[in-house]
């Protein structure tokens, strides 16, 4: 049922108290909150259950006002700030760093305008004015570091109608969200209903009515996709540093499992090789790696199993995951989605970079891309033990992007001989895969790498790798004659064959490094290897 504003403005977001009835919202003045136990505390600082946990980050009268305002303004969530201008400030700086800027009206409230010119060009965030009668003027103001562009529905004291949905549609094609200050025509006025994808407010106004108490409110309507152009709005499409940490965090509990918990999810257990290995269980050019490691992929239904089917749809399938310990799935799975779109970017990079259209790999991995991903543990070891934590390979997808703790021990081949690649805080390594040194015929090489395991600590990382959709073939990309004279081919090596059928490939590389699954799940082909 839709109400009308009269009733949201009274009752949204509160019915009454479940204890006594009240139907006015109380006040609950408090910074903290009880937790049931230790668990209870726990799941509502890992985000698992939504709940309050300190009265910065949420409180229940403040949630009653958030939810009502977000009803009003018909979005999809608000977030309520101490001020109109702490609202304008948040909502430019969740969406621009250093180096970036905004496009701005240049009928401003003086508050915002000075937020605008000085506070925020002292952050490094230029804003640029320009006059909203023509709304094209914020087109051409507009570059690859332009965030979003901003304007007042009535801006005070001026009262000249923004153009709101001239400008919305502007900044839509670019991936440009607008972000409306609304203060002055709550209810009158209903800028997502033309476009806006962001409406702030001072509630100090015409919301709140009193003069009493000063408030400001974030809404967000929920209709703009902020994942549509990625490179526009990095901010909100970077892997979280949270989430980061939260990885790390589950990967190290993963390993403290006890060996049984971890044996249930064993990787020979798996026709799709996904799953835990013990160190030494995975096989590099002959000899064992010394690593511990749990793999996943993406999550899919299996292929049916019928006569004539390729052997590589056989990789396809659902993922083991450990009953004790629940969290882990959630957070690997939104890590893999997370580096999926940063990957994909990067691929695309490589592909203008070769003079190609950003776009020309993607119909090898649009749809269903190959996602891998491992987290690893390098068991320290002593001086006179095997220093092989991963033996000398290329990896088998597109690319791969690579998280390292602190501890050292990744080396890459280069000309001379191998290469530390030395850990760097908030950084990825970026590795070159073999489907794009066959589509690039050799220009681009697949980076050699290989890990040397660590003496006296262990060591952690995770892997993850993007790859091309098992159904696919790689094409050889028609490059521009100056990079052509530079494309010998890809590397001939009798040991590691490069297949330009994705899935061909990707099968070669998990029947040599994991025997013992192949012999289980893969009888077949083991037995017709060793009669040729």
């Amino acid at each position: 049922m839709a109400y009308r504003p009269e009733t949201q403005a009274l009752h949204a977001g509160w019915r009454a108290d479940a204890t006594n009835g009240a139907v006015a919202v109380p006040i609950f003045q408090t910074t903290s909150y009880q937790f049931a136990d230790s668990e209870h505390a726990r799941s509502l600082f890992g985000l698992e259950k939504l709940g309050f946990i300190y009265s910065r980050t949420g409180n229940p009268t403040v949630d009653v006002l958030e939810r009502r305002l977000a009803a009003l303004e018909g979005g999809a969530g608000a977030l309520a700030l101490g001020s109109g201008q702490a609202a304008s400030a948040f909502s430019v700086l969740a969406l621009s760093q250093a180096g970036d800027n905004i496009v701005s009206s240049t009928d401003l409230y003086g508050g915002t305008w000075n937020l605008f010119a000085n506070t925020l060009k002292r952050q490094g965030i230029e804003v640029r004015f320009v006059d909203p009668a023509d709304p094209e003027n914020f087109r051409r103001a507009t570059d690859d570091r332009t965030r979003a562009y901003y304007g007042e529905t009535l801006p005070n004291p001026k009262l000249a109608v923004f153009p709101i949905a001239e400008v919305a549609t502007i900044g839509r094609a670019a991936g440009i969200p607008l972000i409306l200050d609304n203060t002055a025509a709550p209810l009158l006025a209903r800028p997502f209903e033309h476009g806006a994808a962001v409406v702030v407010y001072s509630a100090t106004k015409y919301l709140g009515g009193h003069g009493t108490s000063i408030g400001g409110v974030i809404i967000d309507g929920g209709h703009f996709d902020w994942t549509s152009q990625p490179d526009r709005q990095p901010a909100l499409n970077a892997p979280d540093p949270a989430l980061e940490a939260e990885v790390v965090v589950e990967a190290n509990r993963f390993f403290a499992l006890p060996e049984a918990d971890k044996l249930t999810v064993q990787m020979i257990h798996s026709p799709h090789f996904r799953g835990y290995n013990r160190a030494g269980q995975e096989i590099t050019r002959g000899k064992q790696d010394w690593r511990e490691q749990f793999d996943i992929h993406a999550e899919r239904e299996p292929w049916p199993r019928t006569e004539g089917m390729p052997a590589w749809t056989r990789l396809q399938g659902p993922n083991q995951w450990p009953a004790a310990q629940p969290r882990l799935r959630e957070v690997l799975l939104a890590w893999q989605a997370a580096l999926t779109e940063v990957a994909i970017r990067v691929v695309r990079a490589f592909a203008e970079a070769l003079e190609q259209s950003p776009d020309a790999l993607a119909p090898i991995y649009e749809g269903a891309p190959n996602q891998t991903m491992k987290i690893i543990r390098y068991p320290a070891r002593d001086a006179d033990e095997s220093d092989q934590g991963v033996g000398a390979h290329k990896d088998s997808g597109l690319l791969t992007l690579l998280l390292q703790d602190e501890v050292g021990g990744l080396q890459v081949q280069g000309k001379d001989g191998w290469i530390d690649a030395v850990p760097v805080p908030g950084t990825f390594v970026v590795n070159i895969g073999e489907l794009l040194e066959l589509a690039s015929n050799g220009y681009l090489r697949a980076t050699v790498h290989r890990v040397v395991s660590p003496e006296g600590r262990d060591r952690l990382s995770v892997a993850f790798f993007l790859g091309a959709r098992l159904d696919s073939t790689v094409p050889v990309l028609a490059l521009p004659p100056h990079l052509a004279a530079e494309a010998t081919g890809p590397t001939a090596d009798p040991d590691n064959p490069l297949f330009r059928k994705v899935g061909e490939n990707y099968l070669k590389g998990r029947l040599r490094s994991h025997p013992d699954v192949a012999r289980r799940h893969y009888a077949d082909l083991v037995e017709q290897s060793a009669s040729c």
